[in-house]
């Protein structure tokens, strides 16, 4: 998976994780593989329930 993170691109591999902090911006784009991914908030987003 190709990540983007405020303007810096890394290529993430299985096991990879990424924190992202409130208002950063990012993207994701799966490059030639099945890629699974899970995301989680903390606090809960009321809004993703």
């Amino acid at each position: 998976m190709e990540f983007t993170l405020n303007g810096e691109i890394r290529i993430l591999k299985a096991g990879d994780g990424v924190v992202i902090l409130s208002n950063q911006e990012h993207s994701a784009r799966i490059l030639n593989r099945p890629t699974k991914a899970v995301d989680a908030w903390d606090p809960i987003r009321e809004d993703y329930r």
